[in-house]
Protein backbone atom coordinates (compact mmCIF):
# COMPACT_ATOMS: atom_id res chain seq x y z
CA UNK A 1 0.00 0.00 0.00
CA UNK A 2 1.35 3.45 -0.83
CA UNK A 3 2.54 5.81 1.86
CA UNK A 4 1.88 9.53 1.84
CA UNK A 5 3.96 12.21 3.47
CA UNK A 6 1.97 15.29 4.45
CA UNK A 7 3.53 18.61 5.36
CA UNK A 8 0.88 20.82 6.91
CA UNK A 9 1.58 24.37 8.04
CA UNK A 10 -0.93 25.01 10.81
CA UNK A 11 -0.81 28.81 10.74
CA UNK A 12 -1.09 29.24 6.97
CA UNK A 13 -3.22 26.17 6.26
CA UNK A 14 -0.80 25.21 3.48
CA UNK A 15 -0.51 21.53 2.65
CA UNK A 16 2.01 19.57 0.55
CA UNK A 17 1.50 15.87 -0.17
CA UNK A 18 3.98 13.39 -1.64
CA UNK A 19 3.22 9.78 -2.54
CA UNK A 20 5.71 6.97 -1.92
CA UNK A 21 5.62 3.31 -2.96
CA UNK A 22 5.41 2.22 0.68
CA UNK A 23 4.74 3.60 4.14
CA UNK A 24 8.31 2.66 5.13
CA UNK A 25 9.74 4.93 2.41
CA UNK A 26 7.47 7.79 3.47
CA UNK A 27 8.46 7.34 7.12
CA UNK A 28 12.14 7.33 6.24
CA UNK A 29 11.72 10.66 4.45
CA UNK A 30 9.66 12.03 7.33
CA UNK A 31 12.44 11.29 9.80
CA UNK A 32 14.90 13.20 7.60
CA UNK A 33 12.56 16.19 7.34
CA UNK A 34 11.74 16.13 11.05
CA UNK A 35 15.43 16.49 11.86
CA UNK A 36 15.72 19.56 9.59
CA UNK A 37 12.42 21.18 10.58
CA UNK A 38 12.77 24.26 12.79
CA UNK A 39 9.22 25.54 12.27
CA UNK A 40 6.98 24.45 15.13
CA UNK A 41 3.92 25.34 13.01
CA UNK A 42 4.91 22.71 10.42
CA UNK A 43 3.37 19.31 11.06
CA UNK A 44 4.98 16.41 9.16
CA UNK A 45 3.07 13.13 9.13
CA UNK A 46 2.98 9.87 7.21
CA UNK A 47 -0.13 7.87 6.43
CA UNK A 48 -0.77 4.63 4.54
CA UNK A 49 -3.67 4.95 2.12
CA UNK A 50 -4.83 3.28 -1.08
CA UNK A 51 -5.19 6.64 -2.86
CA UNK A 52 -4.94 10.38 -2.39
CA UNK A 53 -8.72 10.57 -2.60
CA UNK A 54 -9.06 8.18 0.32
CA UNK A 55 -6.37 10.09 2.21
CA UNK A 56 -8.27 13.35 1.77
CA UNK A 57 -11.39 11.72 3.23
CA UNK A 58 -9.70 9.99 6.16
CA UNK A 59 -7.49 12.97 7.08
CA UNK A 60 -9.73 15.80 5.90
CA UNK A 61 -8.47 18.32 8.46
CA UNK A 62 -5.31 18.74 6.39
CA UNK A 63 -7.27 19.50 3.23
CA UNK A 64 -10.01 21.87 4.40
CA UNK A 65 -8.20 25.00 3.24
CA UNK A 66 -6.21 23.37 0.41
Amino acid sequence: MPGFLIEYHRRRGAVKVEKFDSLAEAMEERLIRDQKNLDEDLEIVTVASKSREQLEKSHSRYFISA
